[in-house]
């Protein structure tokens, strides 16, 4: 679709509002603590996917919604799901494989780690690792990562290096929107800690 930012933009409203999304949605997590909440996570969740699968199949309804989010919207996303959509996936999933606040501390990964090492990477970013994605940004995401996981709990080093290690790979490899595989592969990871 033609005016959408893509993956290699700075797209700075779209990370602002990331951020401000990941971190509603942890504090919603977080502070929110009624057994309904979970519940209104998995419906926007699936509201999404309907959304999205009903995009798919309506040219014409696809090109309305981009163009009415365009500022927000992704040239990639024409086919795929939304971000939005992701996020409120892999909220859930989180949701089903861990605490809620393990759940909330994953959104506050995603939240930050994510749209700052975007950003590095594509401002720094000269070298690639793989795909669209720099050393640069896969540092950046590994430390943001190793420093939110520190604040937040009361882990070892070695659990925190293993977490950030593995989120980092997570968001850097797997061919699944990082919204998705952060929350999955952490809230797995998380659970098999023994705290």
């Amino acid at each position: 679709m033609e005016n959408l930012s893509t993956k290699t933009d700075i797209h700075l409203a779209r990370k602002v509002i990331h951020a401000m999304t990941g971190l509603s949605l942890a504090l919603t997590l977080k502070y929110a603590e009624f057994p309904a909440i979970k519940n209104i996570f998995y419906f926007i969740a699936l509201l999404g996917v309907i959304t999205d699968l009903t995009r798919f199949y309506s040219d014409k309804f696809n090109a309305i919604l981009l163009k009415k989010f365009r500022l927000l919207a992704r040239a990639e996303e024409e086919k795929t799901l939304s971000g939005m959509t992701a996020y409120f996936l892999g909220a859930s999933l989180a949701l089903i494989f861990s605490n809620a606040t393990h759940a909330a501390i994953l959104l506050i990964v995603v939240a930050i780690a994510d749209p700052l090492a975007s950003f590095m990477g594509i401002k720094f970013g000269a070298k690639k690792l793989y795909q669209n994605k720099s050393w640069v940004g896969f540092v950046t995401y590994l430390i943001l990562t190793a420093v939110i996981f520190s604040l937040a709990v009361d882990f070892s080093n070695i659990e925190i290096v293993t977490l950030a290690l593995t989120l980092a790979l997570a968001e850097s490899f797997m061919p699944l929107n990082d919204n998705i595989s952060v929350p999955l592969v952490g809230s797995l990871l998380l659970s098999s800690f023994v705290h």
